[in-house]
Order: structure tokens, then sequence, then C-alpha cells
């Protein structure tokens, strides 16, 4: 005997991928809803903690495209933030003020090169936690449903659980490549901040 109202859903979401199909069929032009059904049926066998999730990697794939936007147009910037600073050491001004000057450009730089990049780490280890809680708590109903029973439908127990592990799989597609382009742009920021002290150096040095 199957689990009661374990999965309730299950007839009224293949009703709707039915009529969806026959709405497509009448209206060819909205048969671009039949490819994102597969991933709405995802999220929704997930249960609510792929809400966050979601705003995790739409917050996460904003951010990515954003900073590689970023250091692609940036790619010769740093020419032009040199002669700012070639002008600053070019003022008639004390040594102490042109290095205040100087100092001040170089973490206005370096501020431009970290925005969003420390957000982007959060986000990335959020999603796995925000995935792992999402598997617990639907572990937990899976077993109160069993424990309500009379009897165990293994059956029904292991749709549960594979249902639960969703929110992981879900937060780690959102950490891996987070974390992946984290730690790309913090190793082209650290490059570029090197060779930015040592071009600063030698013009000092001049």
């Amino acid at each position: 005997r199957r689990l009661p109202n374990a999965r309730p859903q299950h007839r009224n979401w293949t009703e709707i991928k039915k009529l969806t199909l026959i709405f497509c069929n009448l209206f060819p032009q909205s048969r671009v809803f039949l490819t994102i059904m597969p991933m709405i049926n995802f999220m929704k066998s997930g249960g609510v903690m792929m809400l966050p999730i979601l705003a995790c990697a739409i917050f996460a794939t904003f951010v990515i495209i954003e900073r590689c936007v970023f250091f692609f147009l940036t790619r010769d910037g740093d020419k032009h933030f040199m002669e700012e600073i070639k002008a600053i050491l070019a003022q008639d001004k004390s040594s102490a003020a042109k290095e205040s000057a100087v100092q001040s450009a170089v973490n206005r730089r370096i501020t431009q090169y970290n925005h969003w990049i420390d957000a982007l780490g959060t986000i990335s280890g959020i999603s796995t936690m925000l995935g792992l809680l999402g598997t617990v708590l639907g572990n937990i109903k899976a077993f109160n449903i069993m424990g309500a029973s009379l009897t165990v439908d293994a059956l029904a127990l292991a749709d549960g659980i594979g249902t639960a592990l969703i929110t992981t799989v879900a937060g780690l597609c959102v950490c891996i490549p987070g974390t992946i382009f984290h730690n790309w742009f913090q190793t082209l920021i650290d490059r570029r901040v090197s060779q930015m002290e040592c071009d600063i150096n030698a013009m000092i040095a001049e």
C-alpha cells in the first residue's frame, strides 16, 4: 500500500502538462513554453527551497556576466589609469601629497576591480547550504509520511528522498561555476594589481 498523500500533486501536474500540449498544438507560436516545461517541472519537484536557489543562480549569472564584460572592456584600461598616475606625479606638490593622491587612485581602482566579487563568493557558498537545507527538509517530510503510515512503501520513500536530493543538485549547479569564476576573477585581479604596482614603482624611480 502506498503512503497516503505522498505525491498528491502528480495528477494535477499531469493535467497541466496535457493542457499545455493542447494549447501549444492550437497555437504553434506558443510552443516555446514546451522548452521551459522540463525546468518548471524540475523546480516544482525540488520544493520551496528551489526559489532562493533560483534567486542565487540569477544573481550569480548577473555578476559573472557583468564582471566578464568589465574585465574585457578594461583589458587596456590600465594604460589610461597609468596616465592618471603620471599626471599626479607630475604635479607641483610635496612628496607626501603625491603619495597620498597615488594611494587614493590605486584604492579606487582596486575597489572597481573587486566590485561584486565578494558577493559572488558568498552566493556560491550560500547556494550549497540552501541545497543541503532543502534536502534535509525533504528527508524529514519523507520520514514523517512514513512514520504516519502503518506500512513502509519503499518506492514512495525512495521517491521522496530522490526529490529531496534535487535541491542539493541545484545548489551545486550554482556553487560550482560560481566558485570557478570567483577564483578566476580573484587571480585576474591579483595579476592586474601586481602589474599596476610594478608600473607605479617604475614611474616613481624615474
